[in-house]
């Protein structure tokens, strides 16, 4: 089953405590049941929830000019895993 996030590049300032929102397109009858993050060095993930076909993590402790991928992978109520990648860009501006 192809699935898609249909963010891009999200843009965040080094202070920030933000908020970052994936939603998953093409989950057909499927849920979300879990969400996993990859570690990021540099980089402190918490808050993790779902909401229909959104998840949203909250990051902080980034460095300006500092562009991460954030690592994402998630458990369908079918049992399938499905996994993508979000840039993440620290910009101070």
């Amino acid at each position: 089953m192809p699935v898609a996030i249909t963010n891009s590049i999200v843009q965040f300032e080094p202070s920030d405590n933000a908020n970052i929102a994936v939603t998953w397109s093409g989950l057909g009858a499927a849920t979300i049941s879990s969400m996993t993050y990859a570690p990021i060095t540099g980089l402190t993930i918490t808050g993790q929830s779902i909401s229909g076909s959104t998840t949203t993590v909250r990051v902080s402790g980034a460095s300006h000019g500092t562009m991460y991928h954030l690592d994402c992978a998630a458990t369908l109520s079918t049992g399938e895993t499905v996994s993508r990648t979000v840039a993440l860009r620290c910009f101070n501006g």
